[in-house]
């Protein structure tokens, strides 16, 4: 399990995936709130890029996340998820689908793409169910992110439908206690596990116990990556909202951050930058529901649209198997705010 610490006016914060329950309000009291007051944005993460390694490797360093082996030392493979978006229910059913094509066995870490939260029924549900279970880790996703910030006081999200989730920890009484059927509400420390979700989680041959000549190294994040870029000099924009890639003056560019009236852009000539990227490292991301299931040499996208009525979609690695789950309804339409 990671153990990370994020040192902010003298308050230590540390959290873990499997972090006691402290408080089941928001006070907006945390170190989040206190950034965001003085920074007007979400705080980055303890380390923007992480590692998943076993227990017992020899590399294991301070900050990496760590898949552990259950009481029988059984588990094997790791499961990654596509965008839950509050869809608490697929996600079960998913995770329930997993295990049987995993034959029955429990995974030694489940990673989710990011995008977590809105726009879904359950969103604090699902951040509750992340955080509290063992061997559960995820990347930071553009919603993630602007959940932070409408939590922490982003006025302008907070107005928006997809964020009224986030208000809901903050109407009730410092001395609420939650009954058994009551809907989950975010807590303070909800919000500062979220705000340490690493941008991108790293999973090599050793964690998969496979050659590495037989496979790419597997790493994950919410939304893509510029190609011939290192991995650590990416942007923290594109990572969370890239999908497609122009060049705009002999430099690729994410066409998020272009204006259509930039000079020398032509959007109907980008491609999808998961269609670009040649490696070496196999890239697992969510993000475009609007492509859907990518399958592509070296990136696979699982953004199968569950919130929009689609499916909620996983990959087992290292065999690459894919499984799904079909949504139990359409919660949101593409387009709403």
């Amino acid at each position: 399990l990671a153990l990370c610490s994020h040192n902010n006016n003298n308050n230590d914060y540390r959290f873990t995936s499997q972090s006691k329950e402290q408080s089941l309000i928001r006070t907006r009291e945390t170190y989040v709130d206190a950034y965001f007051e003085t920074h007007h944005c979400a705080p980055k993460p303890f380390r923007d890029h992480v590692v998943l390694r076993k227990y017992d490797d020899e590399r294991l360093e301070k900050g990496d996340l760590v898949a552990l082996p259950n009481e029988n030392n059984s588990a094997k493979g790791v499961l990654v998820i596509g965008d839950v978006h509050g869809c608490y229910d697929e996600l079960e059913m998913l995770l329930e689908k997993g295990v049987k094509e995993n034959d029955d066995i429990p995974f030694e870490a489940i990673i989710f793409v990011g995008d977590l939260v809105n726009k879904g029924p359950e969103s604090a549900r699902v951040i509750r169910k992340v955080r509290l279970t063992e061997g559960m880790f995820a990347v930071r996703g553009n919603h993630d992110d602007g959940a932070i910030a409408a939590a922490a006081g982003d006025w302008a999200r907070r107005k928006k439908k997809k964020y009224s989730w986030v208000l809901e920890g903050e109407k009730l009484s410092a001395d609420h206690n939650a009954g058994e059927n009551e809907r989950t509400v975010l807590s303070d420390e909800d919000l500062i596990w979220m705000s340490n979700l690493p941008y991108t989680i790293r999973v090599p041959w050793l964690t998969l116990n496979v050659d590495s000549g037989t496979t790419s190294e597997i790493i994950i994040v919410h939304a893509g990556f510029v190609k011939d870029i290192e991995i650590e000099k990416q942007q923290v924009c594109d990572m969370l909202t890239l999908r497609e890639l122009i060049e705009v003056d002999g430099k690729l560019q994410n066409t998020q951050k272009i204006n259509d009236n930039s000079r020398g852009s032509d959007k109907s000539e980008a491609n999808p930058w998961a269609q670009m990227w040649s490696g070496p490292e196999h890239v697992i991301f969510g993000h475009d529901a609007r492509r859907g299931l990518q399958l592509k040499k070296y990136a696979t996208g699982l953004d199968s649209g569950c919130v929009y009525g689609g499916k909620l979609t996983g990959l087992i690695l290292p065999q690459r198997r894919l499984i799904c789950v079909k949504a139990k309804k359409e919660y949101s339409r593409k387009g709403e705010s």
